[in-house]
């Protein structure tokens, strides 16, 4: 499908589905932003925060923790 098609609606399509997913994103915000304010609450306390997965999902855990000491280690 994709070799039938030219660049311009190659990026069209790719543009369109992130704009999908920006919107259903948008319908998280606010439960998003309540997780981030809790993990900010329990850091402040001292407690853990832990993040785990299997797979993909393990790696995206790994990453999801590294950003958040990188955060804290730099003050950003």
């Amino acid at each position: 499908m994709i070799r039938n098609m030219n660049p311009k609606s190659i990026l069209e399509s790719a543009f369109e589905r992130h704009e999908r997913a920006l919107k259903a994103s948008k319908a998280i915000l606010a439960d998003a932003a309540r997780g981030a304010e809790l993990i900010k609450e329990m850091l402040k306390e001292g407690k853990k925060v832990l993040a785990c997965g299997n797979g993909g999902s393990a790696a995206d855990a790994e990453h999801f923790i590294g950003e958040l000491l990188s955060s804290i280690v730099t003050g950003k």
